[in-house]
C-alpha cells in the first residue's frame, strides 16, 4: 500500500536468472546434454553454472537472491517501501531520490551481480508494475481488455492466472471466478474447452469489473478500516480509509487512543480487497 504522491522508482532487473551464479560445489547437480547432429558423435554433457530457468525451485531461489541483495539498499533507506517480484523492484520513498542516491543503488545492485535495464527504468507515472498501472492516486490492472476467446486448457489457465493476479485491485469475488473452475481442470494443455451460457454470463461480469474497477493509494496519517463480510459462499474482507470529499483525516487521537467518527459526507476509499482461496486446500 503505496501511500498518495510518494515518489516511485521501477527498475528492470536483465536476465535475472543468468546473473545470479550457482556455488562451483553444486553445479554437478545441474547436468544437460546436449546430442550431436545425426549421431555423429557421443552426447556432450554441460554444467549450468547459473541459475537454470525451469526448475521449480528457480523463482523461490531468484526471490531469495534478489532480496539478498537488497538488503544494504533497505539499511540505507529505512523509510523507503521496498516491494520486488522476480527481476521488478519497485521503490517507493516519500521524496523523490537524488540522481546520486539512485546511482549508488543501481551501484549495490551490480555490486552483487545483478544486471539493471537503464532503459527500463521507470520514475515517472504512470508505473507499469506486475501487471498493475500505478498513478499518484490509483492503482488499476494494465490489462482492461479480457481476452475470453477461450479454446484450450492453456487458454483457460492463463486467463484464470490474470485474473487472480489483478482480483484484490478490482474487487473479483470468489463468485465471480468460480464458474470458471471447470475449465482449469486436466493436465493436456491441447484439451478443447467449450464456453457455457453461466461461463459467458461470467465473462461479462470480470470485464465489467476491470473496466471500472480500480484501488486507492494509501492516504497517510489517515487511520486503516477492515470491513468483514461473512458472505455465504464465502468470505471476504475490505480494507479501506475513511475520508472527507476535501481529504481532512476523520480520526481523532486523545491519549493515544482513537476516538473514530464517521460523517455523512466522508467517503470509503478501497484500498485493497482481501479473499479466501478460490479452490481451498484439502489439507492443512
Amino acid at each position: 500500500m503505496i501511500p498518495q504522491g510518494w515518489s516511485i522508482v521501477i527498475i528492470d532487473l536483465k536476465d535475472c536468472f543468468f546473473t545470479i551464479p550457482l556455488h562451483p560445489q553444486d553445479t554437478q547437480r545441474f547436468v544437460f546434454t546436449v546430442p550431436s547432429t545425426n549421431q555423429m558423435a557421443p552426447t556432450k554433457g554441460y554444467e549450468w553454472t547459473v541459475l537454470p530457468q525451469g526448475m521449480r525451485n528457480s523463482p523461490c531461489m531468484c526471490q531469495l537472491f534478489v532480496d539478498w541483495a537488497l538488503q544494504p539498499i533497505h539499511q540505507q533507506l529505512p523509510d523507503a517501501l521496498i516491494y520486488h517480484y522476480m527481476d521488478d523492484i519497485l521503490t517507493a520513498t516519500k521524496h523523490p531520490l537524488p540522481k546520486a542516491k539512485l546511482d549508488w543503488l543501481i551501484l549495490q545492485l551490480e555490486h552483487q551481480g545483478l544486471k539493471v535495464a537503464p532503459e527500463k527504468i521507470q520514475q515517472s507515472a504512470p508505473w507499469k508494475y506486475l501487471g498493475w498501472l500505478i498513478t499518484d492516486a490509483q492503482v488499476r490492472p494494465q490489462k482492461v481488455t479480457l481476452h475470453d476467446n477461450i479454446s484450450t486448457l492453456h487458454d483457460a489457465q492463463k486467463l484464470f492466472g490474470d485474473l487472480q493476479w489483478v482480483r484484490t485491485i478490482v474487487g473479483l469475488i470468489n463468485d465471480d471466478l468460480q464458474p470458471f473452475l471447470p475449465w482449469i481442470r486436466g493436465s493436456d494443455a491441447d484439451s478443447s474447452r467449450i464456453c457455457t451460457p453461466e461461463q459467458r454470463k461470467a465473462l461479462l461480469t470480470v470485464s465489467e469489473k476491470l473496466q471500472r474497477g480500480w484501488s486507492a493509494d494509501r492516504v497517510e496519517l489517515l487511520l486503516l478500516s477492515l470491513f468483514l463480510s461473512n458472505a455465504e459462499s464465502c468470505p471476504l474482507a475490505i480494507i479501506f480509509q475513511w475520508q472527507k470529499k476535501k481529504g481532512e483525516n476523520r480520526s481523532e487521537q486523545k491519549n493515544g487512543k482513537s476516538n473514530f467518527k464517521i460523517e455523512s459526507d466522508a467517503t470509503a476509499i478501497v484500498l485493497e480487497w482481501v479473499f479466501l482461496p478460490v479452490q481451498p486446500k484439502s489439507r492443512v
